[in-house]
């Protein structure tokens, strides 16, 4: 792969933090590959790419309203590649967002769900819940298994070879009559990894419970079948050439995503596993340096090694980095670091999308704002307020609930207090105690300014 060629040929920096020089080309690369006249970017395929939708929305809760509109509109094009009829996300579209590859796989599914998720919690456009609850609603009815766990993807077409454009026009009877596209129904760790994580996001972004079920009964699904045991994943029921990173990387996020969006410890617990068990099999070294994280540890063949991939980086950097901020655990820094070396050569930074690289820098030199909620977890009112701070429209950020005789992860001393109540602290600085969710939004923004 490109990947692996690019990795033979580099030197890897001793740091992790790019040059400001380099952060800035990148910065400009990510402004230039925007499509002014449609929107998305890049001038090929039309479709949300994740992290630079991300970094569009995050420079956009900062205040920068030309990078917001840049977000909407995207995601307002994005709009046009979900299916009308079932549901879900199409995987792309060639240039105009108007000529569509119909098929669907899982991390278009996980994409969609994030963005359209995250864009409703910052902008209001109730477009982008219904969009993403429609996903949903095609995942249950095409992709979910009887056991709960989710399928792999849809072929494009009803018969191979045969674009399916005039099939998609057809309402639902229509279609059904004709047949319907094939479904891959193998049941991965990594793809149901993705689904969790998106469904996480929607009940973040819904508070719908019916959505956390679905995430929850899947990630247990993923537990009775593919766990390896001390955190690890296997790929499927059979794991030939594995243990794979991406399974065990992809289930560490969700598990820390059902944390971030229920407070329930055993969640934060099995992430912390997993990252453990990533760091002990896919570690990688260059010489005495340890330089990012590899897709597995098997040899392809005598003399030949598996080199770290991009994507897989950005995501254990990020992972990694934000379990650092919630146990303080020193081994997670330097995890995140040693992803993060990988990324800073600046072969690998600049090449194609540089989004990912530029939120795991920033990341990487900034604590996220962290939440607390006091009170019972059987009280109605800690639930709202808990659900408040987790559809927060920043997706990095630190969160956690506690009874009033728990211990908050934060460094901060926190005010005393006997009511239900939420703080938002930062910089060493916790806010007034916010008593109502519906003005939960308001009073971290303002604090957080």
């Amino acid at each position: 792969t490109e990947d692996e060629e690019n990795a033979k040929q580099v030197e890897f920096p001793q740091s992790p933090l790019l040059s400001k020089e380099l952060l800035a080309e990148l910065e400009k690369t990510h402004q230039d590959r925007y499509d002014r006249k449609i929107g998305g970017w890049g001038d090929g395929h039309k479709f949300l790419f994740g992290d630079t939708e991300e970094l569009a929305l995050r420079n956009g809760w900062r205040g920068n309203k030309e990078e917001l509109k840049r977000a909407q509109k995207t995601l307002d094009a994005a709009l046009g590649l979900l299916d009308p009829v079932w549901g879900g996300a199409f995987q792309y579209s060639v240039k105009t967002w108007k000529k569509i590859h119909f098929e669907k796989i899982a991390d278009t599914q996980m994409r969609n769900l994030f963005l359209f998720s995250l864009g409703y919690e910052q902008t209001g456009n109730p477009k982008y819940l219904a969009g993403a609850m429609g996903i949903r609603k095609f995942l249950n009815a095409f992709f979910r298994s009887p056991e709960n766990a989710y399928y792999t993807s849809q072929d494009a077409d009803l018969e191979r070879g045969v674009h399916s454009e005039g099939y998609f026009q057809l309402n639902d009877a229509k279609r059904r009559a004709k047949g319907i596209p094939a479904i891959d129904k193998h049941r991965y760790a990594r793809e149901n990894g993705w689904f969790i994580s998106g469904l996480a996001a929607l009940y973040a972004a819904s508070a719908d419970p019916e959505v956390l079920t679905d995430a929850v009964r899947a990630a247990n699904w993923v537990e009775k079948n593919r766990n390896l045991g001390r955190g690890g994943y296997s790929h499927d029921e059979r794991d030939d050439g594995g243990p794979f990173l991406g399974d065990t990387l992809e289930m560490g996020i969700a598990y820390l995503n059902l944390y971030q969006v229920t407070g329930d410890k055993q969640y934060l617990e099995k992430a912390i596993l997993s990252a453990k068990f990533i760091q002990k099999h896919f570690s990688h070294e260059v010489g005495e340096l340890k330089v990012g994280f590899v897709p597995s540890n098997q040899e392809l063949a005598p003399g030949m090694t598996v080199e770290p991939k991009k994507k897989e980086n950005i995501r254990v950097a990020r992972f990694a980095n934000l379990l650092w901020h919630y146990t303080r655990e020193t081994k997670f820094r330097a995890m995140a670091e040693q992803a993060a070396r990988y990324l800073a050569a600046p072969e690998i930074a600049k090449r194609h999308a540089t989004a990912g690289v530029l939120l795991v820098q920033e990341e990487l030199t900034t604590d996220p704002p962290h939440f607390t909620v006091l009170g019972a977890r059987e009280d109605g009112a800690a639930l709202a307020l808990f659900q408040a701070a987790a559809a927060y429209p920043l997706s990095y950020k630190t969160i956690e609930w506690i009874d009033k005789d728990g211990k908050s992860l934060s460094t901060i001393e926190l005010p005393k207090t006997e009511k239900v109540t939420a703080f938002v602290c930062a910089k060493g600085k916790c806010s007034a105690p916010i008593g109502d969710p519906r003005k939960l939004k308001a009073a971290a923004s303002e604090f957080l300014k």
